[in-house]
């Protein structure tokens, strides 16, 4: 199962997010590095995998706006794989 662990006290924006994604889960180079593509990379990935979010207030603080789509993406990441019925499904924590 793929882990990846994203660290609020090493990414200071949106992009720093998109990019750590995009190397840890092998996006690829053509990765558009948005929200739209996140959606349509992550709901491709090979399931179980988890992402964990460490010093989330830290990000919160720092992104703002930012942090609340990553998060409401992941949201709805968890909704899209319950409604599909997949055996091995996404999660996410958050870590204050």
């Amino acid at each position: 199962m793929k882990t990846v662990i994203i660290d609020g006290l090493s990414v200071n924006s949106a992009k720093d997010v998109h990019l750590q994604l995009a190397k840890e889960l092998d996006f690829g180079p053509y990765y558009g590095k948005n929200y739209d593509a996140l959606w349509d990379m992550l709901t491709g990935e090979e399931r179980p995998f988890i992402i964990i979010w460490k010093n989330a207030s830290v990000s919160r603080q720092k992104m703002q706006f930012d942090f609340n789509q990553f998060i409401s993406l992941f949201e709805k990441l968890v909704v899209y794989d319950a409604n599909a019925n997949f055996s091995n499904c996404f999660s996410f924590f958050v870590e204050e």
